[in-house]
């Protein structure tokens, strides 16, 4: 931006760049007075980094040391002469079984049908097989699965392209009604457009006449437009039913 002070009345200016060296006339006191160069800003000054925060330290954790096992203490160990703090255990009696007069014990009728185990005469050698039980039931057949009907994946969708068709139609038509709206108020002015906007920014009275009847046709061209776009009555509007088609 041009910033200045008029050296007339000292009324401060700022103006666009492309203004520099125009002959202009001051709104307040009406002088002629020509804008200078624009003058580049300075660039701003650099952040300035922030301060890490200091961490606080961590603490060490020290592992406690091990306890020791507990000893299990024996309940008594059997002494040589067989005193009373040791432990006696029984042995079995392998001697027959023997009536109280001494003479071996018949046996009942029960052991006597009790088939006895056949035992081998070689240990290494596998005895008799286990008789195996019956053969478990077949499983019922399972029940047939009905078959899953796939459907055919749907295309890719087109939506992307199908709003963006309408959105560029009515930006095109927009456009050239603009333009043609600029034309239409050349012709009212007599005036090219470039010539328009700088006498409007020389204007001792802000707007002045030739920018009204320059951009009244473009902005009644515009404002139609919209209005027809509202109603769905668009270019866009258009091309949307005939895509839905």
């Amino acid at each position: 931006m041009i910033r200045f002070n008029c050296p007339h009345c000292n009324r401060y200016y700022e103006l666009h760049p492309a203004m520099a060296n125009l002959p202009l006339l001051c709104k307040q006191c009406g002088e002629r007075i020509t804008p200078p160069e624009a003058v580049p800003e300075p660039p701003p000054p650099a952040p300035v980094p922030a301060k890490a925060k200091p961490v606080p330290p961590v603490a060490e954790v020290v592992a406690s040391p091990p306890r020791p096992e507990p000893v299990v203490k024996p309940l008594g160990t059997p002494s040589s002469d067989g005193g009373k703090g040791g432990v006696l255990v029984a042995q079995p009696d392998v001697s027959p079984d023997a009536g109280f007069s001494g003479d071996p014990t018949p046996a009942s009728p029960s052991d006597i049908s009790r088939p006895e185990a056949a035992v081998p005469s070689d240990p290494k050698r596998p005895g008799p097989a286990t008789p195996v039980g019956e053969p478990l039931p077949a499983p019922a057949e399972r029940r047939r699965k009905r078959p899953v009907k796939v459907e055919p994946e749907a295309p890719p969708a087109t939506k992307s392209a199908a709003t963006r068709l309408p959105f560029i139609a009515d930006l095109v038509a927009f456009v050239v009604l603009v333009g043609s709206g600029m034309l239409l108020g050349e012709l009212l002015v007599r005036k090219s457009t470039g010539q328009v906007l700088s006498e409007a920014g020389s204007a001792p009275k802000f707007p002045p006449v030739e920018l009204l009847l320059w951009a009244a046709p473009p902005v009644m061209l515009a404002l139609v437009y919209l209005l027809l776009s509202g109603r769905q009555q668009s270019f866009g509007a258009w091309v949307r039913r005939r895509a839905a088609k």
